[in-house]
C-alpha cells in the first residue's frame, strides 16, 4: 500500500506564497525581490533550528520499527504547511514516511537537493549519561540518540529552507529537501523505495548529506573532511551445519564451533588493503596541511606496511583509529549469531549475519571471494543485502563553495575531502545522477570524537558547534541556489 498526501503533479513547481521574513531584522515586502544577501536574525534563527532539533530528539524513532511518521507528519509537514509550503508526503508501509518540498528558482541551473533521515539506532538508556530521548542540554550540548546521525541536520536543512522562502530570496536553480526513513536499516523503505518509485521528485545535479565537514583535531591541526566517496555494502548470512545430539556428549562436528571459527577468522583482521583515489586525495591533504616530518609519517600510511606498524599509534582514540582502518581496509563485522534451541541440545546449524563494507572499485563478487577463503568451503554464504559504492571524481563549483564555506567557519581550519567507511541515502541519489556530498558542518571541541559518538553512547552535538554551523549552510546553499 502507498499512502500520498499532496499532489503529485504540483510537486515540481511548489508555491512560494507564505509568511514574511519574520526572520530577518527589517521585514521582507512580499513583493519585494530581495537580491542582495538578507540581513539575517541570526539569534532568532539559532534558536528556531535548536528547538526543532530538540523536538525531534524527543521522539522515539528507534528502526526497526522507525516510526518516523511521528516527525514527519506530526512535526515537518504542519510546519512546513503553516509557511504556505506544499510538501510531498509518500509511504510503502503505514509509520514510515517520506517528505519532499521543494523551493522553485528560475530553472537557468539545474536543482540542489538537501537530504537526510530521521529514523536513528538504538540505545541503551543504561549507558548514557543522560536519557537519549529526552533532548538534554547540559554541558554545552545537546545530548540524545540522534544528535549526531542525523537529526541536527536535518534541522539546519528545514531551517534553512524557511529563512530562504520567509526571505523570498530569488533562486537560479530548485531547492529540494528529502527527509527520509528507513536509512538505519538500508533505505529499503526510505530513499531507494522513493528512487524507484517517484524519481522526478529527487531528481538534481548536487545532492548535500551526512557525515561531512565537521572537525576533526589530528596533529595539532583543525582538519573538516568533506564526503566525497562512502564505501559499499554487502550484508551475508553465514550458515554452518552439523550433527545435532546431547549437550553431555560433545562431538568435533559442532556446527555452533564451525560458525564461531568462521566468525573469528572475519573479525579477527580487515579483509584487504587498498589506497583508493579518495583516499590518497584525503591522506595527501592531511600530510600537506600537517606538513614537516608529521606529513611524511601520514604520508606513509597509504602502504600496507607503515600502516599496520604507526596507524593506531597516530591517533587520539582507538575509534578513529578504527575509524581511519576501515577507509583502507574491505571489511568484514560479524553482528548477529543465532544458534540453538535449547542448553543441552547440540543444533544441526548455526548461523551469523556479516556486514561487509567494500572499498570503491570492489565488487559483490570479490568481497564473496575474499569471504570464502577466510571461512573455508563448508561455510555457506548468502547475500542479503548490498549497495555499491560511491564516488565523485574532480571538482566542481559546488566543492569549490564548500571549502570556501568551511573557510569562513574557521580560518585556521583545513578543508579536505575523504571517504566514510558507512553508507548513506547519497547512493540511491547517485544512480539517479547527482554529484552527492557529505556536508553538514559542525565544530567539536577537542576531545569530543565524532567516530566515537556515530551509533555510540552518550551521543550529542555542542550547542556553539551547531550556532556556527548552521550560519554557515545557510549561507553557503543561499549562495549557490541565489541568483
Amino acid at each position: 500500500m502507498v499512502i500520498v498526501r499532496g499532489s503529485l503533479h504540483d510537486h515540481i513547481s511548489l508555491s512560494l506564497k507564505g509568511q514574511r521574513g519574520f526572520l530577518l531584522n527589517s521585514v521582507v515586502d512580499p513583493g519585494e525581490d530581495t537580491a542582495l544577501a538578507p540581513d539575517w536574525d541570526w539569534q532568532e534563527l539559532e534558536e528556531e533550528a535548536l528547538d526543532l532539533l530538540k523536538r525531534m530528539l524527543r521522539v522515539d524513532t528507534t528502526n526497526p520499527p522507525g516510526n518516523e511518521a511521528l516527525i514527519i507528519d506530526e512535526i515537518l509537514e504542519p510546519l512546513l504547511r503553516r509557511e504556505g509550503l506544499e510538501p510531498v508526503v509518500l509511504r510503502k508501509k503505514e509509520g514510515r514516511s517520506n517528505l519532499v518540498v521543494r523551493l522553485s528558482g528560475d530553472g537557468s541551473e539545474a536543482p540542489l537537493l538537501l537530504h537526510g533521515h530521521v529514523d536513528v539506532v538504538a540505545a541503551d538508556p543504561a549507558r548514557w549519561s543522560h536519557p537519549p530521548f529526552d533532548a538534554v542540554e547540559a554541558e554545552g550540548c545537546i545530548w540524545g540518540r540522534g544528535a549526531i546521525d542525523m537529526k541536527q541536520t536535518v534541522a539546519m536543512q528545514i531551517t534553512t529552507l524557511l529563512a530562504l522562502h520567509r526571505a523570498r530570496v530569488p533562486l537560479s536553480r530548485d531547492l529540494i529537501v528529502a527527509v527520509f526513513a528507513d536509512e538505519e536499516m538500508g533505505s529499503a523503505l526510505g530513499s531507494i523505495w522513493l528512487a524507484e518509485t517517484h524519481p522526478e521528485l529527487l531528481r538534481a545535479e548536487y545532492a548535500l548529506g551526512e557525515a561531512g565537514a565537521y572537525s576533526v583535531h589530528f596533529g595539532g591541526k583543525r582538519f573538516y573532511p568533506i564526503m566525497v566517496a562512502e564505501k559499499g555494502f554487502v550484508w551475508l548470512e553465514l550458515t554452518a551445519r552439523g550433527e545435532p545430539g546431547h549437550g553431555s556428549m560433545p562431538s568435533r562436528d559442532n556446527a555452533v564451533l564451525r560458525l564461531a571459527r568462521a566468525a573469528d577468522a572475519l573479525g579477527r583482521r580487515p579483509l584487504r588493503f587498498e589506497a583508493t583515489p579518495p583516499m590518497k586525495a584525503f591522506v595527501g591533504a592531511l600530510a600537506d596541511g600537517l606538513g614537516g616530518p608529521k606529513g611524511a609519517i601520514v604520508r606513509s600510511l597509504l602502504k600496507p606496511i607503515p600502516f599496520r606498524a604507526l596507524g593506531r599509534a597516530l591517533f587520539p582514540d582507538a575509534r578513529t583509529a578504527d575509524a581511519f582502518s576501515a577507509m583502507l581496509h574491505d571489511t568484514a563485522a560479524p553482528t548477529m549469531l543465532g544458534a540453538g534451541i535449547k542448553v543441552n541440545q547440540i543444533p544441526s546449524e548455526a548461523s551469523a549475519h556479516i556486514d561487509c563494507r567494500t572499498l570503491p572499485g570492489q565488487t559483490t563478487q570479490g568481497l564473496i571471494d575474499l569471504v570464502r577463503r577466510r571461512v573455508g568451503s563448508d561455510i555457506e554464504i548468502e547475500v542479503v543485502a548490498e549497495g555499491a559504492p560511491v564516488h565523485i571524481d574532480g571538482s566542481d563549483p559546488l566543492l569549490d563553495a564548500m571549502k570556501g564555506a568551511i573557510a569562513s567557519l574557521d580560518p585556521g581550519g583545513i578543508a579536505v575531502t575523504n571517504l566514510i567507511s558507512g553508507f548513506t541515502d547519497a547512493k540511491p541519489l547517485a544512480a539517479l545522477g547527482a554529484r552527492t556530498y557529505g556536508f553538514s558542518p559542525l565544530v567539536l571541541p577537542e576531545g569530543i570524537s565524532f567516530a566515537a559518538m556515530f551509533h555510540g553512547d552518550d551521543e550529542r552535538i555542542p550547542v556553539g558547534g551547531f550556532r556556527k554551523g548552521l550560519r554557515v549552510f545557510l549561507e553557503l546553499v543561499r549562495e549557490f541556489c541565489g541568483e
